[in-house]
């Protein structure tokens, strides 16, 4: 469909709609010409946001200023409702005369979809990841083959070494081995990238200096 645009006179009346704009709200251009831009883009708020006040178009063209809204509700002739992303802004002649006021939008539903599915999804593996039984350490790849920086560390990880989770992100494996399990991680790596899995014994040093024997 691509971007809505509208464009009004200095009072806020519709003079120029483009064939999306007709689309997007389920006006016809025809119909619109000469009403007020608040008649035509009925926007509920913005999207997430603790108001459920109506956009006010008047209140925008009035103030004159350049503005925009993320996420927000756009209700369609129909009583239909769209997601959008708005942005406006004034237009002066060459010798700075207010006379309008582009406003152009464009639906992003399927995209906040996917971004509803991604949190979600994000936010059951977190319950799994916080909630296991055992510690569960995520690290990146350094270019040696061995085990780099933290990238993320669960519930059970922090209370088992005693390590707060910003303390883990500036640490990496090395500092929680014992000396004896330390020289033989460049074995137990290149058993890891052989086999794509491996299960050995080692020995975790906490934050206390205790010892504590893991599988």
């Amino acid at each position: 469909i691509g971007e809505g645009f509208i464009s009004t006179d200095n009072l806020g009346r519709i003079d120029l709609m483009n064939h999306a704009a007709e689309i997007l709200t389920g006006w016809d251009r025809e119909m619109c010409l000469g009403r007020h831009a608040s008649e035509v883009l009925k926007i509920s708020g913005e999207r997430n946001s603790h108001s459920d006040d109506d956009f006010d178009y008047k209140r925008i063209i009035d103030s004159r200023k350049i503005g925009s809204l993320d996420s927000a509700i756009l209700i369609t002739k129909d009583g239909g409702q769209k997601i959008i992303s708005e942005s406006h802004s004034p237009v002066y002649d060459q010798k700075y005369n207010y006379f309008g006021v582009v406003i152009i939008f464009r639906d992003i539903t399927e995209e906040e979809k996917i971004q509803d599915s991604l949190r979600k999804s994000e936010e059951k593996f977190r319950e799994i990841f916080n909630n296991t039984n055992d510690a569960i350490y995520l690290s990146e790849l350094a270019e040696n083959g061995l085990p780099g920086t933290f990238l993320e560390v669960n519930d059970v990880a922090c209370r088992r070494l005693g390590y707060s989770r910003e303390a883990y992100l500036s640490m990496s494996v090395m500092d929680i081995l014992a000396r004896e399990s330390a020289d033989t991680l460049p074995m137990v790596m290149r058993e890891l990238l052989h086999k794509r899995s491996h299960m050995y014994e080692s020995t975790h040093i906490t934050k206390s200096g205790e010892r504590i024997p893991v599988e």
